[in-house]
């Protein structure tokens, strides 16, 4: 019985059309996923391309897609993506996100002063609002970058993470942040015109 279950196997592919699970696309992104996307082609081709700044953006181990920077205020950049995602930073951080299955917004800190700042955050799916959050910020100095490492505390609802920010010449180039407890790893690398 095994033995037939075993040879019926081997024919799926064989008699599978283009969609299946057994593409070589599919096998690709399989691959990918398990290894973690490369976003050099992205860059290269938008660099060439583009005349605004934009960033790029990996959720966990996931595909890496490009958002453009659409509007500068103040000191809050907002930079959007081809499929309606918002993210608001101020000097890297993510202080708001809209268009994701699970959305944040906080208010910002100043991530030079490295200490314990107290700031408040909010979060949908699941809902939680204003909840008092506590930043402990730590600071390196690596040849030309500075990097800033954040622990994020919200004792409420016992989550926390550590985050981190690559900054040269005071621009931010990259951050891997924890913005929401149903969220993974956010990679942001930024790219200026």
């Amino acid at each position: 019985m095994i033995d037939k279950n075993i040879r019926f196997l081997f024919l799926i592919p064989l008699l599978s059309s283009c969609n299946s699970l057994f593409s070589n696309q599919s096998i690709d992104y399989l691959a990918n996923y398990i290894r973690g996307f490369n976003d050099e082609q992205i860059v290269e081709r938008n660099l060439a391309e583009s005349e605004f700044s934009f960033a790029t953006v990996q959720f966990g181990r996931g595909p890496i897609s490009t958002v453009v920077l659409a509007y500068i205020e103040g000191d809050t950049y907002e930079w959007h993506s081809a499929d309606g995602i918002k993210l608001f930073t101020k000097k890297g951080v993510i202080t708001q996100t809209l268009g994701l299955e699970s959305n944040m917004k906080a208010t910002s800190f100043d991530l030079t002063r490295t200490n314990l700042t107290s700031t408040f955050t909010s979060f949908d799916n699941p809902d939680l609002i204003f909840a008092e959050t506590f930043n402990y910020i730590s600071k390196e100095i690596n040849g030309e970058n500075t990097i800033y490492y954040q622990e994020v505390n919200i004792p409420l609802i016992r989550w926390s993470a550590k985050n981190k920010y690559v900054f040269k010449n005071d621009l931010p180039t990259s951050t891997e942040q924890f913005i929401h407890p149903h969220l993974p790893k956010i990679r942001l690398k930024y790219y200026y015109k």
